[in-house]
């Protein structure tokens, strides 16, 4: 399969405010976006153990493949996550998770104008 986009419901950050929208996670086969470099993600592990994100790079360096970019969420917590400039993740990067992938929820965000 293929990975879930989170483009759908993207939040716009507004001085008139926005719906707070995140959805479970695609723990089988990730979660993408359509990239500008503008967005970030909120994650939220309301499991019991730590659930770690990974989004690869899209270049390698001197010809080698460098490790993804990591973010530990622990059991709990919410984090914000990004952004994600295209020259380095791509104009479409796949999330994909680790350890707890049980209560996990994401939401695509941006700034406004």
């Amino acid at each position: 399969m293929a990975a879930t986009s989170l483009d759908g419901a993207k939040m716009t950050i507004s001085r008139t405010g926005a719906v707070d929208t995140l959805a479970a996670i695609n723990a089988a086969d990730g979660n993408t976006w359509a990239n500008t470099g503008e967005e970030w993600v909120e994650i939220n592990n309301g499991g019991g153990t730590t659930t770690t994100a990974s989004v690869p790079y899209a270049n390698t360096l001197d010809g080698q493949t460098v490790p993804p970019k990591t973010c530990a969420i622990a059991a709990g917590v919410r984090k914000k996550w990004g952004p994600f400039p295209v020259n380095w993740f791509g104009a479409a990067p796949v999330i994909t998770y680790s350890g707890n992938t049980t209560s996990v929820t994401i939401g695509l965000v941006v700034r406004g104008s």
